[in-house]
């Protein structure tokens, strides 16, 4: 893929078809979480975002994601570059991300069907 094509999915609104194409799935994500062993990066405090900083103590946490540092929209150009991509658990990349998932999640408690002590 050129670097013109990213550039082209991302203003004719298809970013998520980069992330399917075989490049991606196949070289680039496991290079990255190879390179890093797997490890969570924000949660060993090797990697931070200026915007979301760490607070948490150091931790070894599985990594499944791959995260731009450069966000893809604003720089296409840097989409592939290795230098651009870290690994990271699905909890830091929604906080990178600015994804608060906890805040939609109802907690209901549920109610028991009442017992109706009519008999037919």
């Amino acid at each position: 893929m050129k670097r013109s094509n990213v550039r082209e999915l991302i203003e004719a609104g298809e970013k998520n078809k980069f992330y399917k194409r075989a490049e991606w799935q196949k070289e680039l994500r496991p290079m990255i979480l190879k390179r890093d062993h797997y490890e969570c990066q924000r949660c060993l405090h090797r990697w931070d975002s200026d915007k979301y900083p760490n607070t948490r103590p150091k931790k070894l946490t599985r990594a499944k994601t791959v995260h731009h540092i450069l966000p893809m929209e604003q720089y296409p150009e840097y989409a592939k570059e290795t230098w651009n991509l870290v690994s990271l658990c699905n909890r830091c990349h929604n906080e990178v991300e600015g994804r608060d998932w906890f805040k939609f999640r109802v907690f209901t408690k549920k109610e028991k069907p009442q017992i109706n002590e009519e008999k037919w």
